[in-house]
């Protein structure tokens, strides 16, 4: 999968899927690392999202999060 938004960061993951941006897959990586990739959506809408999740101002339902969490982890290791 060469296009689409990408991150190995399993917590930020779970972020944009409680989000609502679409998953496509994973990849993996010689280090054992799995990289999620998402849709390529507009930009702006990602960077937005990024700078939310990492200055702390962020606002997702925590059940989701949590849930995103446990389905990504079991993606990676099924």
């Amino acid at each position: 999968m060469d296009k689409g938004y990408k991150t190995v960061d399993l917590y930020y993951a779970a972020f944009l899927k409680a989000s609502k941006v679409n998953l496509l897959g994973t990849e993996g990586q010689s280090t054992g690392k799995v990289i999620f990739v998402f849709e390529d959506i507009n930009k702006e809408v990602i960077q937005d999202l990024k700078r939310k999740y990492f200055n702390r101002d962020a606002i997702v339902n925590a059940r989701d999060y949590a849930e995103e969490i446990r389905n990504l982890k079991i993606m990676v290791h099924s």
